[in-house]
């Protein structure tokens, strides 16, 4: 681990933990830190002092919450260069869970699909960057909350959101997009036809209320079809060049 400024000496191994909180959590950095050795601060240290080692985040789920990180921005760290399948929801709830801070019942449901798909059996902090490395993203048609609005108010919010989330379409060009809630299926076909984006589009039940399920079911016939083929392709592309 490398700092622009020194820390206070403190050379008690804390096994693996967040650093600058630390947390005794899951990462969200995910495998960034894993073969690393974290060495325990006698104070929580700013991360100012720490200098990027990756693309991704140096933080646990816990600390960047409670920096206040948008979750614009972590959201980010998991855009993969090229996506196979694109969920979008409805936006991230008002409660402060986020799907990308793995802390949200959607990330449980879609890590149960991809173990029923492929097995990939992972707690949700650590099914991220296996998620990201399959070329699956999440997208919100909203990026404020909205679960707390009234129903006229949600309305509007969708529509609102319609011209943003067809231009992040344009720069996504996702091969398929899974809607994850039937709510927002024509505000959400709008952006698409405006954003000019030519691909399968599926609609999956909410994963909550009673359809988690059919949700994991669904998305798991999904992630058969788009991601699998194409882990396939790539392990033997991996053979040949051995």
């Amino acid at each position: 681990m490398h700092f622009d400024t020194p820390p206070k000496e403190n050379t008690a191994q804390a096994g693996k933990i967040c650093t600058p909180c630390e947390h005794r959590t899951s990462y969200l950095s995910g495998s960034c830190w894993d073969s690393m050795d974290f060495i325990g601060m006698a104070r929580p240290v700013s991360s100012a002092y720490i200098r990027p080692m990756s693309s991704r985040a140096q933080h646990c789920a816990d600390c960047r919450r409670e920096l206040g990180e948008p979750f614009e921005s972590i959201r980010q760290l998991y855009r993969p260069g090229r996506i196979r399948l694109l969920l979008v929801g409805e936006s991230p709830p008002a409660s402060g869970a986020f799907f990308y801070l793995g802390n949200s019942p959607m990330t449980s449901y879609t890590a149960r699909a991809f173990d029923r798909a492929i097995g990939h059996d992972s707690s949700p902090h650590d099914f991220l960057p296996a998620f990201e490395r399959s070329g699956c993203y999440l997208e919100d048609l909203c990026h404020e909350p909205v679960d707390k609005l009234t129903h006229a108010e949600r309305r509007r919010a969708h529509l609102a959101g319609v011209d943003a989330l067809a231009l992040r379409l344009r720069q996504l060009k996702p091969a398929a997009i899974a809607i994850a809630l039937k709510r927002i299926e024509v505000p959400v076909r709008t952006a698409i036809e405006r954003a000019g984006v030519k691909c399968p589009v599926y609609v999956l039940p909410f994963a909550g209320y009673g359809h988690q399920t059919e949700y994991v079911r669904q998305l798991a016939r999904l992630i058969r079809r788009y991601v699998v083929p194409a882990r396939s392709s790539r392990r033997g592309k991996a053979r040949r060049r051995r």
